[in-house]
């Protein structure tokens, strides 16, 4: 039972870092870069929109990558 509650915290704390993570992806590379590099090239929105797709892809690829090891870490144990 608690090897069930601790797995559980597991998949509770990357689905947490995900969002926060993704949060700040969004708000470092979409607004603030983005919006730099809009305002420098004068291309305002594809900028700002470029960084919050990258953003977006990013923390996915994160979040995928943080299920492929928690998978790995059950199987290597014999869940």
């Amino acid at each position: 039972m608690q090897d069930k509650k601790h797995g559980m915290a597991k998949y509770i704390q990357v689905a947490a870092a995900f969002g926060i993570s993704t949060a700040l992806r969004i708000y470092i590379l979409g607004v603030l870069a983005g919006g730099w590099l809009d305002n420098k090239l004068e291309t305002s929105p594809w900028c700002r929109l470029a960084g919050v797709v990258l953003a977006i892809f990013l923390s996915f690829k994160f979040l995928l990558d943080q299920f492929a090891a928690l998978e790995k870490d059950r199987k290597g144990k014999g869940e």
